[in-house]
């Protein structure tokens, strides 16, 4: 249920593997969860963990990134499955996103894949920057790695 998702309290428990980064001072990453090895051809849940600081912009998506040997693949989506879009979002809200998604056995090697995450738009449109965090030069923060069998 949404409000289980949507709180004004800190989740308990918290995020499997903290991770502190901010996003233009709007949104405020604490975490996530993630299994340590996926397989691939089968479903797996990315949990993350929100604050949200300042009223964020517009409809803005979140963004996987599961670079690995080689090749990439994505988790691009509108939190909570759409039902709770980042423009609901209001100061003050704890906001928990699982996604379910699936490393594709036809395309994705077995490996270590590093996981990175950020916010955008859509289409062209500029990502929000990262103001701190374990980022990179493309807005993106490193949660972690995982490994694909």
């Amino acid at each position: 249920a949404i409000k289980e998702l949507v709180r004004q309290t800190p989740p308990s428990p918290g995020p499997a593997h903290a991770v502190a980064a901010d996003f233009e001072g709007k949104i405020a990453l604490l975490g996530y969860d993630l299994p340590n090895t996926i397989e691939r051809g089968h479903k797996f849940t990315i949990k993350l963990y929100f604050q949200v600081k300042e009223k964020p912009p517009s409809a803005y998506k979140v963004f996987l990134h599961f670079d690995g040997p080689g090749t990439r693949f994505n988790g691009d989506h509108t939190p909570l499955d759409g039902k709770f879009p980042t423009q609901l979002w209001s100061v003050g809200d704890y906001i928990i996103d699982p996604f379910e998604m699936m490393a594709e056995r036809a395309t994705t090697p077995k490996g270590t894949f590093t996981v990175y995450m950020g916010f955008w738009p859509g289409g062209s449109g500029k990502r929000l920057k990262v103001a701190n965090g374990p980022a990179d030069h493309e807005d993106r923060v490193r949660l972690g790695t995982v490994t694909v069998d």
